[in-house]
């Protein structure tokens, strides 16, 4: 994902893994904005609630969040007040092209 913005970069997602990129690079702009490492599953479990290993299956691509965890990590991963309406419809376009299945909730 080459574009400069993540709003950008939210418009060009289609499928699991490439929205799974963008959480990541969320992620790691949070990171170099606070000058410090990547949050880590675990504290992104522990400022959720949420098993660390479904963070993990979020950042990687295996599962696709609910609406109500994916807005939630979004906002934990720095996502500003303009990027949230682009990143939930990457969110909604990554589901409407999914076998129902991909979509679950786990805690």
């Amino acid at each position: 994902m080459a574009s400069d913005t993540v709003a950008d970069a939210a418009t060009m997602v289609s499928t699991p893994a490439e929205l799974a990129g963008l959480l990541r690079r969320l992620r790691n702009r949070q990171a170099r904005t606070q000058r410090a490492p990547a949050m880590s599953y675990r504290e992104l479990a522990g400022r959720t609630g949420w098993s660390h290993g479904i963070i993990g299956a979020y950042l990687t691509g295996q599962i696709v969040p609910p609406v109500d965890r994916f807005d939630e990590l979004v906002r934990q991963l720095g996502a500003t007040p303009h990027e949230l309406g682009s990143l939930a419809t990457a969110r909604d376009r990554v589901i409407d092209r999914r076998p129902a299945r991909a979509c679950r909730r786990d805690s």
